[in-house]
């Protein structure tokens, strides 16, 4: 298997919001692609065995995250059918209902979500 690196994925922080006491340093110049970069380089390496992890890395840290997905809403009835805004609004109250909310330890398992659903569109 090879691990599937998306890059960028960008958290926008407001310079002019970020008072806390904590940020003596500026934390933006430290946000530096080599610093970054290794990980990446080493998730895309044959050696690595971890696979399907989301792993954030920022500022010379590095660490595996955890998604916790709600059960979710079907927005459409068909293959076919296109999935509009208001299917979305309709279908708000399951996409967000953290009630019955599962841990994801690793994006790969997304097939075990996503296939019983297209079988029912199909």
């Amino acid at each position: 298997m090879i691990n599937v690196i998306c890059l960028p994925v960008v958290i926008l922080l407001d310079k002019k919001n970020i008072s806390t006491p904590m940020y003596f340093i500026d934390l933006f110049a430290e946000l530096r692609p080599e610093l970054i970069a290794p990980v990446v380089a080493y998730l895309a390496h044959e050696s690595c065995t971890d696979n399907g992890s989301v792993v954030e890395a920022a500022a010379g840290w590095a660490g595996k995250c955890h998604v916790v997905r709600s059960q979710g809403g079907l927005l459409r009835q068909r293959i076919g059918d296109p999935v509009t805004i208001e299917d979305v609004a309709k279908n708000w109250g399951k996409i967000v209902d953290m009630s019955r909310a599962e841990r994801v330890e690793t994006i790969t398992v997304t097939h075990r979500v996503t296939s019983p659903i297209l079988a029912r569109v199909l």
